[in-house]
């Protein structure tokens, strides 16, 4: 009768870890989409700009999207170029990163029309203030840490 019990624990224990193994999520060697960043996941600003979507909304020719990918990519080079850059302070890293922003917005306006300059700042503009409006709907929900459980 012990034997039995025995066998049938093993069983059970065997099955519920089987079971338990099956239900845990797999994790991937994929780099997050970018439906995982609109979802509102962490380093949503790290998703990049698609510039295929600004190109349909912005009406931009196959010159200005060829342009505007080279300037994105020369950008982002300079940018890691500069954060691993280990003689320089934080304070003079944040410093140079807005300045180039500052430089690659200035020859994206070189780039696109003032029609299409003028759309791109009030589609950046809404946008922004839609991030805000969802950072300020989770402000507040979580309780405080004497209130927690």
């Amino acid at each position: 009768m012990k034997k039995m019990k025995m066998i049938v624990a093993a069983a059970f224990l065997f099955l519920s870890v089987t079971a338990f193994a099956q239900t845990s999520p797999q994790k991937s060697s994929e780099k997050p989409t970018k439906e995982h960043y609109k979802k509102g996941h962490k380093r949503a600003a790290h998703a990049g700009v698609n510039i295929d979507e600004w190109a349909s909304k912005l009406d931009l020719t196959a010159s200005q999207v060829t342009q505007w990918k080279a300037l994105q990519e020369a950008g982002k080079t300079q940018m890691h170029t500069l954060k691993a850059n280990t003689e320089l302070s934080r304070e003079e890293k944040k410093a140079q990163m807005k300045n180039l922003r500052q430089q690659n917005r200035a020859e994206l306006q070189k780039i696109l029309t003032t029609e299409q300059w003028a759309q791109y700042q009030e589609l950046r503009k809404a946008e922004r203030e839609a991030r805000q409006a969802q950072a300020g709907d989770r402000k507040g929900k979580r309780p405080a840490k004497g209130e927690r459980k």
